[in-house]
């Protein structure tokens, strides 16, 4: 590879730091130059062979605004691209293009080779009859917008794709729907990566002092913190709840309404290091992702997190299909439904011995086969140097 691979995040989000800090320790291990226009500097990350210009951190003003900047967000990736074709890169890398595709402006212009990972992809175009349609959007007024949106992003993806773009996806099923979209040859897939082959995390507390219930990731009511708080007053075996990042004003006003002395809540990002503490300080990870959480044939990182560590989970239905097959080390329970997942945490709490086991043999082995830093990189550069 003649040229640095060119990076782009200008996310910022919870799993920016580690992702940033595992691609770029794999990249160095494998002799990569590269050129970084990031959010988040790791403090630790970077050598030699590697370049760092910081950008703004987008989703950082999301959480304290409710909104982002679309036209800031075209004007940092602009120069990200400008910067990577300067520098003579092998390929230009976004890892996230969700907020290239709700931007708005002229048409985009990438001029090099570029890798687009897609964490959350649009709804493909409605095949149904036009009758069928105009009498579903004449009955539901605001999936108008919705339409519209996703219209915005499938051009914004064909026009990528016409650029000499190529796309990752975390699964086979966002492989499917992306297909109807670009060519299904330009598409390739790679389990999200959470862990480094070369120093895997620690794994959780054998028996802690109290029975912990952590909340991994961001708490927000798309995730559920909405069921698990109407759920709280039925909910016995649990010392503490713990709820290490709960940033946006809406969420902690949920959770000061339940008013549980048992809840403990953080409202500002964890760092990296500290946020694996709680994970395995932890007797249980609860996991009650809501019924649309993954409609877009996304993933749950949040529970790859918990996987890592062998953590024990109760976890809803939606995000079950990122456990290995016959997993044992997790409770599944229906969504939406504060009874049912009072009822799953009841169930692991009897059972935490067993499952504890179970998590800590079957979920560590699981993510290094499918979700290391060294793994997502070759996809990347394969895709990338094609």
């Amino acid at each position: 590879m003649t040229g640095p691979v060119a990076f782009f995040d200008g996310i910022g989000t919870a799993h920016s730091l580690p992702l940033i800090a595992g691609l770029d320790r794999a990249a160095a291990a494998r002799g990569l130059r590269r050129q970084w226009t990031t959010a988040i500097r790791p403090p630790d990350a970077g050598d030699a062979s590697c370049e760092w210009v910081p950008t703004r951190a987008f989703y950082g003003e999301f959480c304290e605004r409710g909104t982002t900047a679309p036209f800031a967000y075209r004007s940092a990736w602009r120069h990200a691209i400008d910067r990577a074709a300067d520098s003579g890169a092998a390929f230009f890398c976004d890892l996230a293009v969700e907020q290239l595709l709700g931007s708005q402006g002229t048409p985009l212009r990438v001029g090099l080779p570029a890798v687009w990972i897609v964490h959350q992809v649009p709804v493909p175009r409605d095949t149904r009859p036009p009758a069928l349609r105009a009498k579903m959007l004449v009955a539901n007024p605001t999936r108008w917008r919705r339409q519209a949106r996703a219209l915005h992003q499938r051009a914004v993806l064909r026009r990528l794709a016409r650029a000499d773009g190529r796309f990752v996806v975390p699964s086979e099923a966002a492989k499917d729907r992306l297909g109807r979209i670009v060519a299904a040859d330009l598409i390739h897939v790679a389990a999200w990566p959470i862990a480094s082959a070369a120093a895997p995390p620690q794994l959780a507390t054998d028996a802690p002092d109290e029975v912990v219930a952590v909340f991994p990731g961001e708490c927000r009511p798309g995730k559920g913190l909405d069921v698990l708080m109407q759920a709280l007053p039925a909910v016995t075996g649990v010392d503490a709840f713990d709820l290490p990042s709960v940033v946006t004003a809406d969420a902690q006003a949920l959770v000061a309404a339940a008013s549980d002395p048992r809840v403990r809540m953080g409202t500002s990002w964890a760092t990296n290091e500290a946020y694996q503490e709680h994970l395995r300080a932890a007797a249980l990870a609860v996991l009650p992702y809501r019924s649309a959480a993954t409609s877009n044939a996304g993933i749950s990182a949040s529970l790859l997190d918990v996987l890592a560590v062998g953590l024990p989970a109760v976890i809803t239905r939606p995000i079950a299909g990122g456990l290995p097959d016959g997993y044992g080390g997790a409770v599944v329970v229906e969504p939406d439904s504060p009874s049912a997942l009072a009822a799953g945490i009841a169930k692991a709490i009897a059972n935490l011995d067993e499952l504890r086991g179970r998590a800590r043999v079957e979920g560590p082995a699981f993510v290094l086969e499918h979700h290391t830093y060294e793994r997502y990189l070759q996809t990347i550069v394969e895709a990338g140097a094609r």
